[in-house]
């Protein structure tokens, strides 16, 4: 069988299991299609938990369409797929290890990156098996964007207050049980001694 008819048999299975969902869940099904922020449901019966669906929002996210994404891992879309660190953090949220989502840098089909915060639940059948993974990304870009101008002020500021300390410490002379300041300034003299 051809990879394109194969790639076809998945997608269609794929789109049979969305249908059975929409069927079983209903409002909530519709819910993660329509919403702004990107989700996905994942496989969990299957070796890499493909993905058996993705909402709009995910897909303009990502700049990917739906068959292009429908039937691979999530890990496909990494910036960097050989990055231990980031592969272990996903792994211990799909374990359900982290409570609080986990931080990965994704690359768009357009070859740009973004940084996205990643959650991911189980969805279990009768039995508590875990049959799918529900995984929802939030785009951290604008969050990134501003911890990189936060940190430049903070930067700058420091910058700024080790100079003008350094200024202050050139001009402060410590004598022998007094503090006496040693000021640039030709007016000092025209200032009163108390303000010294």
């Amino acid at each position: 069988m051809s990879e394109i008819t194969k790639k076809s048999d998945e997608q269609q299975d794929a789109e049979a299991e969305v249908e059975s969902f929409r069927k079983d869940l209903g409002p909530f099904v519709v819910a993660a299609e329509t919403t702004r922020m990107a989700m996905l449901f994942m496989d969990a019966t299957e070796p890499n938990n493909p993905i058996i669906f993705a909402n709009d929002s995910f897909l303009s996210l990502t700049g990917y369409s739906c068959k292009e994404v429908l039937g691979k891992s999530l890990n496909f879309l990494m910036a960097n797929g050989s990055d231990a660190e980031a592969l272990t953090r996903i792994k211990a949220e799909f374990e359900g290890l982290s409570s609080s989502g986990t931080e990965v840098l994704y690359r768009r089909k357009d070859g740009s990156e973004f940084w996205a915060a990643l959650f991911v639940s189980p969805v279990r059948d009768a039995g508590g098996n875990v049959v799918r993974y529900f995984a929802s990304l939030i785009d951290l870009s604008k969050h990134k964007e501003d911890e990189v101008r936060s940190r430049m002020l903070i930067d700058e500021l420091n910058h700024r207050v080790r100079n003008t300390l350094s200024t202050v410490q050139s001009r402060a002379v410590l004598r022998p049980g007094e503090w006496e300041l040693k000021s640039l300034n030709p007016f000092r003299s025209a200032l009163a001694p108390s303000m010294w």
